[in-house]
């Protein structure tokens, strides 16, 4: 478990600054951040299943919560561990749709919950009665899923920086 929060903890401080749980898009953006980072190659050992806001691993915010009781602790021991630098590698990734510049006026929570969404339905969700997954389909689910709240501009954004960072085939465009 110590190694797992460390893991957690040096993730987070490289990509959004730390853990931090004040409240609900806190939460949020470390889910989603991970759940990106997992689905570029950097495995922390959490499972995602479908939930309200896309992809959730109950496991995640049991460990984020135990880092808060004991961050004393996590940050002195934390010291010890460090990212390979493969990890690093493929965490640029995660922080180049982090920062992207096409978020169509979306917040990072949202927007993070936007790819990861996109992400988990096309790879990871089966979807009856779809022989072939693309941009209409994935978008037609979100609506179904109650992700309404994001337009059409959005959806393609997200779309284009997943492909962008290798995370959607460019032949699934159609």
């Amino acid at each position: 478990m110590e190694k797992k929060t460390c893991s957690l903890k040096l993730v987070a401080d490289e990509l959004i600054g730390g853990i931090s749980l004040r409240d609900f898009n806190d939460r949020l953006k470390l889910q989603k951040t991970i759940y990106m980072t997992q689905v570029c190659g950097v495995d922390l050992g959490y499972r995602f299943s479908w939930y309200v806001h896309g992809p959730y691993s109950p496991d995640l915010t049991e460990t984020a919560f135990g880092y808060k009781d004991r961050a004393s602790y996590f940050e002195k021991v934390s010291t010890s561990y460090k990212i390979t630098d493969a990890s690093k590698k493929r965490l640029k990734n995660v922080k180049r749709l982090i920062e992207a510049d096409a978020k169509q006026g979306l917040d990072i929570p949202s927007w993070l919950e936007l790819l990861a969404s996109i992400h988990y339905l096309l790879h990871i969700a089966y979807l009856p009665g779809t022989s072939r997954t693309t941009l209409n389909n994935i978008s037609e689910r979100l609506r179904a899923y109650g992700k309404g709240k994001f337009n059409g501009n959005q959806v393609n954004a997200a779309w284009q920086a997943l492909e962008n960072v290798g995370l959607i085939e460019k032949s699934k465009l159609s």
